[in-house]
């Protein structure tokens, strides 16, 4: 009797020394948050219009390469083989060099992208932290970090909410 006295009491006493305290969640989605910040949505506006603009200058060189190149080969019955071959690596080196613009415009682009993409998610995290203190969140995970979650938790309508009230500047370098 008294063995299991003492068990019960040691017992209780151990559930009142380590109480368990249970971990405060909270979710966010990024991708979600990201589509739905002004400053953000505007960046990529410019981004779409710069693409528009370049997309335009390539289809007019890559125009009068197709033009050159339909010139080379139907002048491939009137001229010699070596004025053939000097035309053909005139035109290659002309290719190249068109490949090696639009590759530039495209890393211009990824650049600016990344560059602001990060910012926008710094400034995200920085709002999610003040929202964790406010509300006794210990953990945020983003949508990658989790299978399944209620909309109880998910605190992303409020992150977007104080993000919009911030005029974030963000730079697109050409």
């Amino acid at each position: 009797m008294r063995i299991i006295f003492l068990f019960v009491v040691f017992f209780f006493s151990f559930c009142f020394v380590f109480q368990v305290q249970s971990t405060n969640i909270g979710t966010i989605k990024l991708d979600y948050i990201l589509n739905k910040t002004n400053s953000y949505i505007l960046f990529i506006n410019e981004i779409e219009e710069y693409k528009k603009l370049i997309e335009n200058k390539i289809k007019v060189k890559e125009n009068i390469l197709i033009e050159e190149n339909n010139e080379i080969e139907n002048s491939s019955l009137i001229l010699n083989d070596a004025e053939i071959n000097k035309r053909i690596l005139i035109h290659q080196e002309k290719l190249s060099r068109f490949q090696d613009e639009i590759n530039e415009y495209n890393k211009i682009i990824k650049d600016n992208i990344d560059k602001n993409r990060s910012k926008i998610i710094r400034r995200i995290a920085q709002i999610s932290r003040d929202i964790a203190t406010k509300e006794n969140l210990h953990i945020i995970l983003t949508e990658n970090s989790y299978l399944l979650s209620s909309e109880d938790i998910d605190i992303s309508n409020k992150v977007i909410e104080l993000i919009n009230l911030e005029n974030i500047k963000l730079d697109f370098v050409k």
